[in-house]
């Protein structure tokens, strides 16, 4: 069986140092960083959105090219922090959970992707409309329609 002697009694000069260094302890613990050190910024919901967002729109911009030109900087930093603002109002914290964030990004993109979508359909009118033939209004003819002397044949 063992017997554990008591720690010998600090002089007082070292007790005061250890009681100072006890407090200086419970001080880093309770702010979680040294004495003197810059406090952590908090970061800011919206722009982590409009960041995430950001980075989709430069991958989709890669696919198809109008899309950077509908989901600007400004409008992905609008809907973000619109939806940061409503989440705040209505407690909404679903947004929070793993794979909210893809699911709260395409809620507040829909505006933007309705205005692509028409812009993509006209785009796509105007290459149709491009690739018709020009000699619009006149009759093709056929080699089954053609006699002998290259003219059409009568209808």
């Amino acid at each position: 069986m063992t017997t554990e002697t008591p720690a010998p009694a600090l002089p007082p000069e070292l007790a005061e140092l250890e009681a100072v260094a006890v407090a200086a302890d419970a001080a880093i613990d309770q702010a979680g960083q040294p004495p003197g050190a810059e406090p952590v910024p908090e970061r800011d919901p919206a722009a982590d959105l409009a960041g995430l967002a950001g980075l989709v729109v430069k991958v989709a911009g890669k696919w198809q090219p109008l899309v950077p030109k509908f989901y600007t900087d400004d409008v992905l930093t609008e809907a973000a922090t619109a939806y940061c603002e409503l989440a705040e109002k209505h407690g909404w914290t679903w947004h929070k959970e793993a794979g909210a964030p893809e699911l709260r990004l395409a809620g507040a993109l829909v505006v933007p992707g309705l205005l692509l979508m028409l812009a993509l359909r006209e785009e796509r009118e105007a290459k149709r409309e491009a690739a018709k033939p020009a000699n619009r209004g006149e009759r093709i003819v056929s080699a089954a329609d053609q006699v002998a002397g290259g003219m059409p044949a009568p209808r």
